[in-house]
């Protein structure tokens, strides 16, 4: 089932493309069509299914996440849609009709165009608009005020008349005073000739040319000029909208208030007053005809009705997304109608907010101790970083000190307290004393003994208190010993840190500069080697062209044999014999640098081999 498919209701309409897009998916409906709550649905007893969206905020991002409300119940939902009004606080019942609604059976769109006779298993709430056509934002708004409706028996108990605390309504013909009468019809004056003066000004000018002016007044006045039967002005009334709240506002005040506000006669306090009291009698019959109209359908149902109503099974199914954890947005509600789900997919988080639990007192000092060190430590931090860039001055230091000698008993006199309550409950101060000499002569001798006793007592209390004191003085002065210490420490492992870093660093820039320079070495080796060997293969060529050219001079001079006879003779003596003629002595002369020529050569191809 693609949940793209239903029509969108109880939320801005203008969100559902982007919703569409959001990637959302609903696993676990189809699992429970599958195998689970929902797969013994039948053509005798279908689901009915709409479409709701709930508001959550991920981040900075705030959007609208898509539920599914699945109704299990014999009897079918009734044809109605509930349309909420925030201004009135009120909710009106209205026939699917008057929205183009209905209760159609779902088709998946890859075989809507197939025409059957089939009963379906599923229905679900959808607009009914020619395929193609654009919604109106009339109908738009309305679609998002729109709640599906149902009236439960065991739901409708909870129900009560509508409690009516506030009026809103246009009260006509209000009478006011000479002066403000007159100065309406002034203003009214100014505006128009004003008008008329900008029109002449800018006439006959092009649109880019002319100046901003004054709007055009209303052809309709917003009050009335009461005139008699020879044209004098007797008085003017005006239309007023009036708004009362009985929680801010006070029905024996508020008329006064309002006819001083806006410029009315006396006689309209009672006028007003009267008007809201009406008003509220009004809302109140308003509320109750519908509370009797919602009891009247209830009395209306069959028992069989009433008693699937009554035991009827809600589903109400989440989505599922790549990105947001949506369970801690899980809520079993649905609407005013339709109360709270049986059952939620995946299921709603427990959280009771009753059930409070002890809190520990050592840990909540452990946390505002620790609190305090690294807020104390981030100070001295900062004023370090300050010193090193220069914004520090010793200004600076001998304020901040003076505010903190100021501070400090502060602080120290609030940590005896805590301490002391923690230890022990606090002395009971005695009451104030009289001079010795009074006392005596007022209390007899027994009394002055335990007057004394009672005054050691104190001394030795004052002299224990004053010990405390000062064994939680210097505890305080060693933690303060300790903690700075601790910044030294830490100080000093950052100096090293940051001079083995730089250590590191320096070693890896030195081998990547010898790996640089054994790189080059070896190409310059490679380049000396390649041209070493141009050279040889340049003596080899030079060497094959001196042979050619004393040969080709033999063979021009003389005879082909003697040149034969002269190698053969070479090849088997192993000692070169001087020939007779003095023709003979090129042509061993050019054998003995064939073979030059020969080994060069052979030296040259051997080389590469080697590499």
């Amino acid at each position: 089932m693609d949940w793209k498919e239903l029509t969108p209701i109880g939320f801005e309409f203008n969100t559902w493309e982007s919703m569409k897009k959001e990637g959302w998916t609903f696993p676990e409906l189809k699992r429970e069509f599958k195998r689970g709550v929902l797969s013994h649905a039948q053509t005798d007893k279908p689901l009915y299914m709409f479409l709701g969206a709930q508001p959550i905020v991920e981040g900075d991002y705030a959007f609208n996440m898509p539920y599914i409300v699945v109704f299990d119940c014999p009897s079918p939902p009734p044809s109605k849609i509930c349309k909420a009004s925030i201004q009135g606080g009120s909710e009106d019942i209205y026939n699917f009709s008057d929205f183009h609604l209905s209760w159609s059976p779902y088709i998946p769109s890859r075989y809507s165009n197939q025409a059957s006779n089939k009963k379906y298993k599923i229905f679900t709430l959808n607009l009914q608009e020619r395929p193609g056509k654009k919604i109106s934002e009339e109908k738009q708004l309305n679609i998002q005020y729109l709640l599906p409706y149902i009236l439960i028996p065991k739901i409708f108990k909870t129900f009560s008349v509508t409690p009516i605390t506030n009026v809103q309504f246009i009260l006509k013909d209000c009478k006011l005073t000479k002066e403000a009468g007159e100065k309406l019809i002034k203003e009214r004056k100014q505006e128009e000739e004003a008008y008329k003066k900008w029109v002449e000004e800018n006439k006959g000018k092009k649109k880019d040319e002319k100046t901003a002016g004054p709007t055009k007044p209303p052809t309709k006045l917003p009050f009335k000029v009461l005139k008699d039967a020879d044209g004098k002005v007797t008085g003017v009334t005006k239309d007023f909208e009036i708004y009362f709240d009985k929680l801010s506002d006070s029905i024996k005040t508020y008329p006064g208030e309002f006819v001083e506000d806006n410029g009315l006669v006396e006689e309209m306090t009672e006028v007003i007053d009267k008007a809201i009291r009406d008003e509220f009698v009004k809302a109140r019959a308003v509320a109750q005809k519908k509370y009797d109209d919602l009891k009247a359908e209830i009395d209306s149902y069959s028992p069989k009705k009433a008693e699937d109503y009554d035991n009827c099974k809600i589903y109400k199914f989440y989505p599922r997304h790549k990105k947001y954890n949506i369970q801690k947005y899980v809520s079993p509600a649905v609407n005013r109608f339709f109360g709270n789900a049986t059952q939620t997919f995946p299921d709603a988080l427990k959280l009771s907010l009753t059930e409070l639990k002890e809190v520990d007192a050592d840990l909540v000092k452990k946390i505002a101790d620790e609190d305090k060190k690294s807020w104390s430590s981030g100070i001295k931090k900062s004023k370090e970083t300050q010193i090193d860039d220069g914004r520090y001055s010793d200004s600076d230091e001998s304020s901040s000190e003076d505010e903190e000698s100021e501070e400090e008993p502060k602080k120290e006199v609030v940590k005896r307290v805590v301490k002391k309550a923690a230890a022990k409950p606090a002395p009971v101060k005695p009451a104030p004393k009289q001079s010795k000499k009074k006392a005596a002569a007022k209390k007899p001798k027994a009394d002055e003994k335990s007057e004394e006793k009672a005054d050691e007592k104190e001394e030795k209390e004052e002299k224990e208190e004053k010990e405390e004191e000062k064994e939680e003085e210097k505890e305080e002065e060693k933690e303060e010993e300790k903690e700075e210490k601790e910044e030294k420490e830490t100080k000093a492992d950052d100096k090293e840190e940051k001079e083995e870093k730089e250590a590191k660093a320096d070693e890896k820039k030195e081998k990547a500069e010898e790996k640089k320079e054994e790189k080059k070495e070896e190409e310059k080796k490679e380049e000396e080697k390649k041209e070493e060997e141009k050279k040889e293969e340049s003596k080899a060529d030079d060497a094959e062209e001196k042979v050619e050219k004393p040969k080709a001079k033999v063979s021009k001079g003389k005879n082909t044999k003697e040149t034969k006879e002269t190698t053969t003779a070479t090849k088997t003596n192993g000692k070169r014999k001087e020939p007779e003629s003095t023709a003979s002595k090129p042509a061993a002369k050019n054998t003995k640098e064939t073979k030059d020529t020969e080994e060069s050569k052979e030296k040259a191809t051997k080389k590469p081999k080697t590499k």
